[in-house]
């Protein structure tokens, strides 16, 4: 019987052993009669997957690193939009934001993104752009004699309801509600001349002004 013997001298593995190896040199193929036995062999190419699937996942990043360098070429900027006919690059960003945003992203690569001009935080850079073009507009008139200029609706309407909405986000903040306000924006506001409480009154609620956060 295979695998047997009389004298203990072969065992059921060496004689699935020497089969499999009589088989491969004729060119054959063999199918163990002893599932039990080489259930370790059989489990080995799960390993090498593992391994296929690390490759894999360093090939999909590069391939999106390169498609990226790409979209910048032809846009000039990596905001890679949803709309995008690419949606394996779509899905890609968004999952590089959250990642960023939950600190899971690495070094390493965040240095690879930033490297390109790559945005995380796509509403802060929205944000600072609104700002440089405020900035631009009233130093402007601060070289034409205005002493202390101010954004009106006649200069550019749409800033000048941004601006409106920095006020509103500020007096949010001094009352303790919600607010996208930071003590950062306060100061580059107050920096190019933007008066966030231009009414000089209070807005915490408490009659007195937050002299902390108030101009």
């Amino acid at each position: 019987r295979p695998g047997t013997s009389t004298d203990g001298g072969a065992t059921a593995a060496s004689a699935v052993s020497m089969v499999s190896s009589d088989d491969s040199s004729e060119g054959g193929s063999f199918s163990a009669p002893f599932p039990s036995l080489v259930g370790d062999k059989a489990r080995q190419p799960r390993a090498s997957n593992s391994s296929q699937d690390r490759v894999s996942q360093t090939d999909k990043w590069d391939m999106h690193i390169e498609n990226i360098g790409k979209f910048k070429a032809e846009h000039g900027h990596c905001n890679v939009p949803r709309t995008f006919r690419n949606k394996s690059l779509v899905t890609f960003v968004r999952n590089v934001r959250s990642r960023y945003a939950t600190k899971a992203l690495g070094k390493e690569r965040e240095r690879v993104l930033l490297d390109l001009g790559f945005v995380f935080n796509v509403y802060e850079e929205q944000w600072d752009k609104k700002f440089y073009e405020v900035e631009r507009i009233l130093e402007k008139k601060r070289k034409s004699g205005e002493k202390k200029p101010i954004l009106t609706k006649k200069d550019n309407t749409s800033l000048y309801r941004w601006v409106g909405k920095q006020k509103e986000e500020y007096a949010k903040l001094m009352r303790n509600q919600n607010s996208s306000m930071t003590e950062e924006r306060i100061d580059l506001l107050q920096e190019i001349g933007v008066n966030l409480n231009p009414t000089g009154k209070s807005l915490d609620g408490s009659g007195r002004m937050n002299v902390g956060l108030c101009a």
